[in-house]
């Protein structure tokens, strides 16, 4: 079985820990938004594939692209929280999560098996770097469902030691200076500053929240457990 396996870099190490009986090209856009994704998909030859597994990125790199290809999130953050001058949050959110959509829906055209992977360390994509709601991930399953999408969702959001980085920390306001001092580093100010925001574990800081190789080993069964139910 031929597996093709795209996405940001949440999607770097995970299909590596696909069982060896399945022969898997993993493709990691470090960076990247979902528009990115679709373009290189159209790259590949995806016909030659028995699945299409496509790990969702952060929505904020979709915010004027292409004007901002190439920038970094922090940059795509900062355009799309200064946007909120022009139009008001709650309309600027759904307008980029509408075209979000869009692009999956399409993405799921590109071939009869995709499966649309949503996977959640430190609140990453739907929460991190930008909070788009508490229920957001639970909103997006519901549009899986609703549009007979295959997915899966895999979420260790609030829960200690699935992400690259993290470390035990029970004084909150020694937390709050790291997280000014991290954002001082990534050069944001006034609403995008508050803007940017993670999903910490009770008494836990993350410094990086890609996933740590006990989520993605958890990840690649999931995947592979689904793929094994369609054969």
């Amino acid at each position: 079985m031929k597996i093709f396996s795209i996405g940001c870099s949440w999607n770097e190490s995970w299909p590596d820990f696909i069982s060896d009986d399945k022969d898997v090209t993993k493709v990691a856009m470090h960076g990247k938004g979902i528009k990115e994704i679709r373009n290189e998909m159209l790259n590949h030859n995806l016909n030659e594939y028995d699945y299409v597994v496509v790990q969702l990125p952060t929505p904020i790199r979709s915010f004027r692209y292409p004007e901002l290809a190439g920038e970094a999130t922090r940059v795509y953050h900062v355009n799309f929280v200064d946007s909120f001058k022009e139009q008001d949050e709650d309309t600027a959110c759904d307008n980029l999560l509408n075209s979000y959509k869009e692009d999956i829906l399409s993405i799921s055209s590109l071939h009869k098996n995709v499966i649309i992977f949503l996977y959640n360390t430190g609140g990453y994509p739907l929460r991190h770097p930008f909070d788009f709601g508490k229920d957001i991930d639970d909103r997006f399953v519901d549009f899986f469902q609703d549009n007979n999408l295959k997915f899966v969702y895999l979420s260790y959001e609030g829960v200690p030691g699935h992400c690259r980085h993290e470390e035990e920390w029970d004084d909150p306001e020694f937390k709050d200076y790291v997280q000014k001092s991290v954002k001082r580093m990534l050069d944001m100010h006034g609403r995008a500053d508050e803007k940017w925001v993670w999903q910490h574990p009770e008494n836990i800081m993350i410094f990086d929240a890609h996933p740590s190789e006990k989520s993605n080993k958890k990840a690649a069964k999931v995947v592979e457990d689904l793929i094994d139910e369609y054969k």
